[in-house]
């Protein structure tokens, strides 16, 4: 760590209110060599790659997912977000999340109720981030809610998009209230702008994600982009990189850690922690840029 690193300094950087996921020079520069390449014309290539982007989840060293094997039907969808129009297009009204949830649901749909965990009830369709995006953890009362979703007849859909970007995830989607679940490249290796992942489902619901899949119109450039991607970088890529450091700045800042690469928590005034976004300072120490 350089000795003359201004902290205060580094401490205007942290980003309250919305933080943005962690994309390096590293990343920029293989994305660089492959836009001047022409990708494959092939007839297979979403087989390949929803067959890759399975075994590539699974292979992460720094977390354990189990259950994925139980859902029948795995489809491409442009990003996790697809999946979320997915979920308003098909449920409408129904569809539910909990307070601090990511704030695109209400971007799209205003309306869209907010409740509690108490307040679940039969009839809802209940959408929650796992990694949790207000905490960069699992939420903290994950086995309750799983428990009122069972109990309450209420269909759970996960959004997993930040999981490339996580340490100590454990987690068993064979939850027979768990319906759906969705991951992406986007935070992991920084393809945000290119927009692909994959849903696994119980049940294909008739919406945005099951036609796309029907009628085969995937957006083959960012898929072969992306098997290029899970070919090079490892899942575990971002926190084998960084954790050292996120260590260090969290302790010089006096930050507490999440599961999350870009994600810690800084106390307020009433000593209350809240989240905060790294990415600025992460990549000015690592790069010596900001």
């Amino acid at each position: 760590m350089n000795p003359h690193i201004d902290w205060n300094f580094l401490r205007t950087k942290l980003q309250r209110g919305r933080w943005q996921p962690m994309y390096n020079s590293e990343i920029h520069g293989y994305l660089k060599t492959l836009l001047k390449e022409s990708y494959p014309d092939r007839t297979d290539l979403a087989e390949e790659y929803l067959a890759v982007f399975h075994n590539w989840i699974h292979s992460s060293q720094l977390n354990k997912l189990l259950g994925l094997d139980t859902f029948p039907h795995r489809d491409i969808c442009v990003g996790v977000t697809h999946s979320l129009d997915d979920l308003h297009v098909c449920h409408g009204g129904r569809l539910v999340a909990l307070e601090k949830e990511y704030k695109y649901h209400w971007r799209i749909r205003p309306e869209m109720k907010m409740k509690k965990e108490e307040e679940l009830s039969e009839g809802d369709v209940l959408v929650l981030s796992l990694p949790f995006c207000n905490s960069g953890n699992i939420h903290y009362n994950m086995d309750n809610i799983l428990k009122i979703c069972l109990e309450k007849n209420i269909p759970l859909h996960i959004d997993s998009a930040w999981f490339e970007a996580c340490r100590d995830i454990y987690f068993d989607y064979s939850h027979s209230a768990i319906q759906s679940v969705s991951f992406s490249l986007s935070k992991g290796l920084g393809l945000g702008a290119y927009r692909t992942g994959i849903r696994y489902s119980k049940e294909r619901p008739p919406g945005p994600v099951t036609i796309t899949n029907d009628f085969r119109f995937y957006v083959h450039s960012s898929l072969w982009i992306g098997l290029k991607f899970m070919e090079k970088f490892s899942p575990d890529y971002l926190q084998n990189k960084y954790y050292k450091l996120y260590k260090e700045v969290c302790n010089k800042l006096e930050l507490k850690t999440s599961s999350t690469i870009f994600v810690a928590y800084e106390k307020n005034q009433d000593g209350n922690y809240y989240p905060v976004g790294l990415r600025p300072i992460l990549r000015w120490i690592s790069e010596q840029r900001y």
